[in-house]
């Protein structure tokens, strides 16, 4: 069944140039993937180029009509290419959160289930005075 699905990010780091470019061909080559949903190429994030800094970068995503079994298939294509801790993050028609983690030559699909809000800044420049007690009556 097909769906709408959003890319929200991706840190989608390779062990090397030569996984990014294998790892690009891969998706680029995948005839559910490429053309329509996701498009890639490989990045250096470094200049010299060096092997810890190559990465793909999404060119083209396109997520209405999703497949997730197709998916499925492309995300452990991919694993012996991408670095420990790579993600690709989604959100789905329903505001369902989810992203792909690849560790240890290994894919894990991971689900938000609890959000956690802190403090990080106060923005307030000023203090602002309490607001004065009301009379008993």
């Amino acid at each position: 069944m097909g769906y709408t699905v959003e890319l929200e990010d991706a840190d989608l780091r390779c062990r090397s140039r030569e996984a990014a470019e294998a790892a690009a061909e891969i998706v680029n080559a995948d005839p559910w993937a490429s053309p329509y949903h996701l498009q890639v190429s490989p990045v250096c994030r470094s200049n010299p180029p060096k092997d810890a800094n190559w990465s793909l970068e999404v060119s083209h995503f396109q997520g209405d009509h999703w497949h997730d079994d197709e998916a499925r298939r492309l995300w452990v294509a991919l694993a012996a290419s991408l670095a420990d801790g790579a993600t690709i993050e989604f959100q789905g028609e329903g505001f369902e959160r989810w992203r792909i983690r690849w560790e240890g030559g290994r894919v894990f699909e991971e689900y938000v289930t609890e959000i956690v809000w802190a403090v990080a800044s106060e923005l307030t420049s000023t203090p602002v005075p309490p607001a004065p007690a009301k009379a008993a009556p």
